[in-house]
């Protein structure tokens, strides 16, 4: 028998599974797109609240009287839960691939939900700490694998409004919980209260994420097939992407390893790392010093200086409508990735601008709301640089996108989770909290060339990388695997017929 024969003969034996239009994610009515979107922003949303709720004005003095621990040690749990952001998805992708990623999802966000308990009942800062490690590890599937739950069911047309909604919540969280929570700990509740707020805030939502359905095509198939195995006890039921599935261990090996071989070999991905890193950076030095600069240049009490938090609120939405109206737009005519810079340009100009306004503004006889204009501009950046990473990686690197923007991930949120240990030192330690803040200006002016360089250059370097090489072919081989190959040569002989 010839190999043929033989390939013939073993065909014959299976049953090849695959989709039906209305059961891959992709396909989708609208009404349940957005629902999927609006529950993962919302987790977004809580995830980014607790990491800097958990710093809100008056809530690190009370913290440091009633565990009788020091200041170091409440910054510590301000990093880490951002450090556990950066180390999850290296761990936790590989779950997504073999369960899907609904899965993970769910266990995630009940992990993350009870920590809250654990922290607020915690009577040492060693619990108070660990639990916001495991908090933060939990948390990092509400910031990482949503763009990759976008990218499934959305086009590379339709993809940007939820992408900016996600880019949105993602950050919105960050400054409407100290803006919050800040006048609780002014009406004298104890920092235990933040932790029982966000358990309420996240046991409700909790319900929005089960009703959620699995947004990886290849994980529906994969239990279309395992099903259609139980109910008719017939094993020759396979999907093909239940073949070229790898194991756990391969599966953990290329998450880890990869994204930290792009981090060090793709120029757009270095480029674009050290840029949000350092963004981030400014994020969470805002986070960690604003209550510290204002106490001591302007005497404000925990309550007023939660009022500073609108100025995120504020500079982030900016951000969104600039995003709507502008970018959304311009990227409509020409749909390439470097489309996706035109506003990036537009923050690399102003974050640098709005560090200089902060810095030259903060001494006490200057109009606090010179500060408070400074702060806007750069949330309004910060959220440009934010959305601008997600939605450029994934149209650059498409099959590989999940490790260039976990290797930006992980970088980014390295940066931001060790700065609270450091930077109160730092504007203490320099010539005064202006000359701290000019300093971080022209380190962002210089690193504001970044979008410049890739809007002109960005496409040749893609053309040269290795990864943008055999992505045509990945996407070719996952068409095949589900099925939808077959069914798009059918679809053109009966438009030929």
């Amino acid at each position: 028998m010839s190999k043929d024969d033989n390939e013939a003969s073993k065909d014959s034996e299976v049953i090849w599974v695959s989709l039906e239009e209305h059961e891959n994610p992709f396909n989708w009515s609208k009404p349940r797109k957005y629902f999927t979107t609006l529950a993962l922003c919302g987790f977004s949303f809580l995830v980014s609240g607790a990491s800097s709720g958990y710093a809100a004005p008056g809530a690190e003095a009370d913290l440091i009287e009633q565990l009788n621990t020091s200041s170091t040690l409440f910054e510590l749990g301000l990093g880490i839960y951002v450090i556990g952001y950066a180390l999850g998805p290296l761990f936790l992708a590989p779950f997504s691939e073999i369960i899907g990623r609904y899965r993970v999802y769910v266990v995630s966000y009940f992990i993350f939900m009870c920590m809250f308990i654990t922290i607020s009942l915690s009577p040492t800062i060693t619990g108070v700490v660990l639990g916001r490690l495991i908090s933060g590890l939990a948390a990092s599937t509400g910031s990482t694998l949503v763009g990759g739950s976008i990218a499934d069911i959305f086009d590379d047309e339709t993809r940007g409004i939820p992408m900016s909604f996600f880019s949105m919540s993602a950050l919105q969280g960050a400054g409407i919980f100290p803006l919050c929570f800040s006048w609780m700990m002014e009406k004298g509740l104890g920092y235990e209260w933040i932790e029982y707020v966000e358990l309420i805030a996240t046991f409700v939502w909790f319900f929005f994420i089960i009703a959620m359905g699995e947004t990886r095509a290849s994980a529906v198939l994969n239990a279309k097939a395992k099903k259609l195995r139980k109910k008719t006890g017939d094993n020759r039921y396979v999907a093909k992407s239940e073949l070229e599935r790898p194991n756990f261990k391969q599966l953990m090996t290329v998450s880890v390893t990869r994204p930290i071989y792009i981090l060090f070999t793709e120029p757009i991905v270095i480029a674009f790392s050290l840029w949000m890193g350092f963004a981030w950076f400014i994020f969470y030095s805002i986070i960690s010093s604003i209550g510290h600069i204002f106490q001591t240049q302007r005497d404000w009490s925990p309550g007023s200086i939660g009022l500073l938090y609108i100025t995120f609120v504020l500079g982030l939405a900016l951000g969104g409508i600039a995003n709507y109206f502008l970018q959304e737009r311009l990227y409509q005519k020409k749909r390439t990735p470097e489309a996706r810079l035109y506003l990036a340009m537009v923050g690399g100009v102003c974050l640098p601008v709005g560090c200089f306004i902060y810095a030259w503004t903060s001494y006490p006889d200057v109009h606090w709301m010179g500060q408070c204009v400074g702060l806007t501009v750069i949330l309004f950046s910060i959220y440009i640089i934010y959305n601008t990473s997600f939605a450029y990686m994934s149209d650059a690197y498409r099959l590989y996108a999940s490790s260039a923007i976990s290797a930006q991930n992980v970088f980014r949120n390295l940066m931001g989770g060790t700065t609270p240990l450091y930077i109160t030192r730092w504007y203490d330690s320099m010539t005064g909290f202006n000359w701290t803040s000019c300093t971080i200006a022209i380190i962002a002016a210089l690193l504001g060339v970044v979008p410049f360089i890739l809007f002109k250059y960005g496409e040749k370097i893609r053309q040269k990388s290795q990864f943008s090489q055999s992505i045509r072919e990945y996407e070719q081989r996952e068409k095949e695997m589900l099925g939808l190959e077959e069914k798009s040569e059918q679809s053109d002989k009966t438009v030929t017929a």
